[in-house]
């Protein structure tokens, strides 16, 4: 018996609430794969720790652990996991400069779902 491959699964981490159920309906509604959420960078890492995730798209600025402070962990414990960044910041150099050498994609807020699902589609591929 020949089973189906598992779904790859996506992990969004998005302090606001708001901006966190935006994204996962976005991605639901135009990527197949299953999308996870936290609002936090150590809630993040609990989420991986139990589940296999393929991707991780974070916001930039979030309280206690920024993304790119999140982004780097996940290089860490899970190397094959990629990452994207949100940020709604005016200066994008910064952002990337701050998350130098994580290889990640800067995503300007507002997010614009074409920009977002194409970003997405990247990374999975």
């Amino acid at each position: 018996m020949v089973g189906r491959p598992p779904r790859q699964q996506i992990l969004v981490v998005d302090d606001e609430p708001d901006i966190l159920e935006s994204v996962e309906d976005i991605l639901r509604s135009t990527v197949p794969a299953k999308v996870l959420g936290a609002r936090s960078g150590d809630e993040a890492l609990q989420v991986l720790q139990r589940e296999p995730v393929r991707l991780v798209i974070s916001d930039f600025r979030m309280p206690g652990m920024d993304g790119c402070q999140l982004l780097r962990r996940v290089k860490v414990l899970y190397p094959d996991v990629k990452g994207l960044m949100v940020s709604a910041f005016p200066n994008p150099v910064s952002e990337q400069s701050a998350c130098a050498g994580l290889g990640v994609e800067l995503i300007p807020k507002p997010i614009r779902p074409d920009l977002l699902v194409e970003a997405v589609q990247e990374a999975l591929r």
